[in-house]
């Protein structure tokens, strides 16, 4: 194109910063990444306030964190250009962990009542009988067997199921109460 690489990356640098509040996500994901094997500085920065204010303004929406798998992919991705480039902030970086956070309790509040466990706790499903004709007996329901720092050895009784839903005791609910105030950030 006949354009010096440095002349060409500060022209979109000043074409693109004044513009910001106009890109999509993923548009903001593209220039970062673009710009990070750049190493422009200045514009990584600026790339991060406008997200930092974007994660700012969900957090404050009373619809509750930011749901859209794109503007998450978005967040995470612009976080990851910027660590790349070695141009993260930690303003983002500790704002982006709140609203990760916050999105994954709200998946996992959705998946616990989507099914039909709303308010369930660990203590409801260790009292659980198993199904009628099963050898389970009152009170015999899952519990924790072995709790180690990076994993839990849990108790599944007869008549329970892991995973697939084909049946009303499913342990995966018993496992996503137990984690329910568990941090994966932590």
């Amino acid at each position: 194109l006949g354009v010096c690489e440095g002349n060409f990356s500060s022209r979109i640098a000043e074409q693109a910063t004044v513009q910001l509040a106009r890109f999509e996500m993923h548009e903001l994901l593209r220039l970062t990444w673009g710009m990070a094997s750049l190493g422009d500085a200045e514009l990584l920065v600026a790339v991060q306030g406008e997200v930092l204010s974007r994660l700012e303004s969900e957090r404050s929406d009373s619809g509750g964190p930011a749901r859209s798998e794109k503007f998450v992919e978005g967040v995470l991705g612009v976080i990851w250009a910027c660590n790349f480039g070695d141009h993260l902030k930690g303003a983002l970086r500790t704002s982006a962990r709140r609203a990760m956070g916050a999105v994954g309790r709200w998946l996992d509040d959705a998946l616990v009542s989507d099914a039909g466990q709303g308010n369930a706790s660990p203590e409801r499903y260790e009292q659980a009988e198993g199904p009628a004709g099963s050898e389970v007996s009152h009170g015999s329901g899952p519990h924790v067997v072995t709790e180690l720092a990076d994993r839990l050895v849990i108790f599944k009784p007869p008549g329970w199921e892991v995973f697939d839903q084909n049946v009303p005791l499913q342990l995966l609910s018993f496992c996503r109460c137990l984690a329910k105030d568990w941090s994966v950030l932590d």
